[in-house]
């Protein structure tokens, strides 16, 4: 969820439309970004072979 608005921040208004809400926050991005990226391999993780 925390993903979310900077992913359709730049599917929605591109490039730009990304910098111009969160240029200041790349951090913060990374941040959410890492935390989706882990839970995704906690579920990959419960799922049979």
């Amino acid at each position: 969820e925390a993903v979310y608005a900077y992913e359709y921040a730049f599917a929605a208004g591109g490039l730009a439309g990304f910098d111009e809400q969160f240029a200041d926050k790349m951090a913060d991005y990374q941040t959410a970004e890492q935390t989706l990226l882990k839970i995704i391999d906690e579920i990959k993780a419960l799922q049979p072979a």
